[in-house]
């Protein structure tokens, strides 16, 4: 089954295959077969592999890599190889810094990179020591890709949201604020200021009275009622002035009459 369906693939017409002016010129046509002749024709027979870790290294899938003193990091994915001496020192050396690191990855499972060092093929495996990085133990590059791509729309619908909340507290913060200062800036009516400074002037007269002292226990309570009568001049006026001159003319005819 295996040799039946390779001898079918070889076979297979290739729509989309890339084929440049010359191939087209010597009607090549785009199967398998063909082209494996075509370029022996043109480039020679395959080249021996020399180096099976540069080979390897070759057949994995180039990445956007960096390197600090956290270890290599791919995007959320941190990886370690505490074997390799070489990559401790350089990571020692970048202190707060962080460099491009050529490495490599397995499409099929993102649970390693792959690097070379002095023509030798390393491996460097997920630091499960960082919080999070066995849930992607196991999982293909693709299934990661998507899981890293919906973290960063839900980072962005957060931001927005949070600017949103930011902005609708500042509106309301200047909403306070301008209705403070409207109610402050209120004038005041005249007639209650008018009749205020009198009331205030009418009180003040009354404070600094002086009155005759008497022993009788009832003259003592009509002068402490006449002189504690301090009412606030927010009161109508002390309820009005009129009330507070008949006040005043009582207390002529009652004590100053009984003393003269």
């Amino acid at each position: 089954m295996v040799l039946a369906t390779v001898a079918v693939h070889n076979r297979k017409y290739m729509e989309h295959y890339p084929l440049d002016a010359q191939m087209i010129k010597e009607h090549v046509t785009p199967t398998p077969v063909n082209l494996w002749k075509y370029g022996v024709q043109v480039y020679g027979a395959p080249r021996l592999i020399n180096n099976e870790d540069s080979f390897r290294y070759s057949m994995l899938i180039p990445i956007s890599a960096r390197i600090s003193k956290s270890g290599i990091r791919y995007k959320t994915l941190y990886y370690m190889n505490y074997n390799d001496s070489g990559l401790l020192k350089k990571m020692q050396s970048l202190k707060n810094r962080s460099d491009k690191f050529d490495c490599r990855i397995d499409p099929r499972n993102v649970e390693n990179v792959y690097y070379l060092s002095d023509s030798k093929l390393l491996t460097a495996p997920l630091n499960m020591n960082k919080k999070g990085m066995s849930d992607y133990a196991g999982i293909s590059l693709e299934d990661y890709e998507k899981l890293y791509q919906e973290k960063k729309d839900a980072d962005r619908a957060g931001k927005e949201n949070n600017l949103k909340l930011e902005i609708g507290l500042q509106d309301r913060h200047e909403a306070i604020v301008k209705k403070a200062v409207k109610q402050k800036t209120v004038p005041s009516d005249p007639k209650n200021l008018s009749a205020n400074r009198k009331a205030e002037k009418q009180r003040e007269s009354l404070n600094h009275m002086v009155v005759p002292q008497n022993t009788s226990d009832e003259n003592k309570s009509s002068q402490t009622n006449i002189l504690d009568a301090n009412v606030p001049a927010s009161q109508s006026a002390l309820d009005s002035i009129n009330d507070v001159q008949d006040a005043l003319a009582a207390f002529e005819e009652d004590e100053w009459g009984d003393l003269i």
